[in-house]
């Protein structure tokens, strides 16, 4: 093989090297929780132990920082809204942001199905709904 191969080669097996370096740091967040997803309780959302208000929670996704408000009304919870995240992927975050509030409201459960291909954003937003539940809670 002639010198000039050679270095070819090794550029491309250096540029392959960052590219690797990149992606596994870009995913460090959703690799930091045990298990390599949020955690979920699975609270029943029962009349009179919530306090009616506008509540926020956060929780890890695929990224930090997916962030909902929710909305308890006579003790129900009647509005997830997903306000803000660092998921990356719209094939992949879409999905949980419009389907998994829909979901824990029509059970008034935050323990649901997750999304296929989407399993860390669902239990993102899940935990987060549970941490802004806390808030109700202590209201």
């Amino acid at each position: 093989m002639n010198s000039h191969k050679k270095k070819k080669i090794n550029l491309l097996l250096i540029a392959v090297l960052c590219i690797s370096a990149i992606v596994l740091l870009s995913g460090q967040g959703r690799l930091r929780r045990s298990g390599g997803y949020a955690e979920v309780e699975g609270l029943e959302i029962t009349r009179g132990e919530y306090s009616d208000g506008v509540y926020q929670g956060e929780a890890d996704g695929f990224r930090p920082g997916l962030q909902v408000e929710i909305e308890i009304t006579r003790g129900e919870l009647n509005r997830i809204e997903v306000i803000a995240h660092n998921e990356i992927g719209r094939q992949f975050w879409e999905p949980p942001i419009r389907l998994i509030p829909e979901e824990i409201i029509k059970r008034q459960n935050t323990e649901v199905d997750t999304v296929s291909g989407a399993t860390a954003t669902s239990y993102g937003i899940m935990a987060a709904v549970e941490d802004a539940l806390e808030e109700a809670k202590g209201n």
